[in-house]
């Protein structure tokens, strides 16, 4: 005979469901009122404009595409290189997929429930043909460097994490390619307010650095070097867009953070870590109170180590 369960344990269900159902809500709501009418693909054009242009000898940062102009440093080039060859329609086909594929490695590598592949920065990077997915997924490997060749910032949480052997190798990989690289015509450009107006200022602390800066610091120093690690892109980098903040994914953020990563405001990253220093210090205080009860909510909580 089936046993009904009691309406106290289907509400305590339902409740503990509640969080996750509400944010994958935002995650949808976020993804469709966010990109529609959006350029597709435009960044993996961009860079494969400017990647051509290197090689026929003519000015990657005079290059643009929808409006957007190249402004990445010289060594963003090479990993494009291989695909000089490719039309737009290729290079853009080749980085969605190759971000698909990215995403759902960086989900299953973090242990992230399967509804973070909603997760509107997530989604932005794909739509746009941004690879900082691919970026994000290669900094959970072994070949970490690539990832801060590809992508200077990510050397930020290399930085951080120690990880000294793969700054080395990407610092060598840099030093060598000087000699076939643009340097000359990069530095002749004056790519900081490029960059600036083309995030819209930015999403990170540097929108307001004398207030926000000291309280992003004070707040990465509360969620421990691990987990500041993942978020110092999004919270400290300047001219951040919004699917930077994919990089806190690894940090595996509260459901509060994740909330707040996931709204496309100036300033969204620093309200995430801010919130999620204190539900990291709430959590600490719950812990040391039942210490039992809540090893399993700890060892789940437990930032991703970089496949070494």
């Amino acid at each position: 005979m089936l046993r009904l369960a009691r309406p106290s344990s289907r509400i305590s269900r339902l409740l503990a469901a509640a969080p996750a159902a509400i944010l994958t809500a935002e995650f949808v709501t976020f993804d469709f009122a966010y990109y529609v009418g959006k350029p597709f693909g435009n960044d993996a054009r961009l860079y494969l404009a400017a990647t051509q242009a290197w090689l026929s000898g003519g000015d990657p940062w005079n290059v643009a595409s929808a409006g957007i102009r190249f402004a990445g440093v010289p060594v963003t080039l090479l990993p494009f290189a291989p695909f000089a060859w490719l039309s737009p329609d290729a290079m853009t086909a080749v980085v969605f997929l190759a971000s698909v594929v990215a995403a759902v490695f960086i989900v299953q590598r973090v242990g992230l429930p399967v509804w973070w592949l909603l997760f509107p920065p997530l989604i932005e990077a794909i739509w746009s043909g941004s690879v900082n997915i691919i970026v994000l997924a290669l900094a959970l490997t072994r070949l970490e460097w690539l990832a801060v060749v590809t992508k200077t910032y990510a050397g930020l949480p290399a930085l951080l994490l120690g990880h000294i052997r793969q700054l080395v190798i990407a610092a060598v990989v840099v030093v060598v390619t000087v000699p076939f690289l643009p340097w000359q015509a990069f530095l002749s450009h004056d790519l900081g307010d490029v960059l600036s107006a083309q995030a819209w200022g930015g999403r990170s602390a540097w929108i307001n650095p004398v207030v926000l800066i000291p309280v992003s610091l004070v707040a990465l120093a509360l969620v421990g070097r691990q987990r500041a690690a993942w978020w110092s892109v999004p919270v400290l980098w300047p001219a951040t867009q919004f699917h930077y903040s994919i990089f806190a994914m690894p940090a595996k953020p509260s459901v509060l953070a994740a909330g707040i990563l996931a709204i496309p405001w100036p300033g969204a990253p620093v309200v995430a870590i801010v919130a999620e220093a204190a539900v990291r210090r709430w959590g600490d205080a719950v812990r040391r109170a039942n210490p039992l009860g809540s090893a399993a909510q700890e060892r789940d909580s437990v930032p991703v180590q970089v496949v070494r």
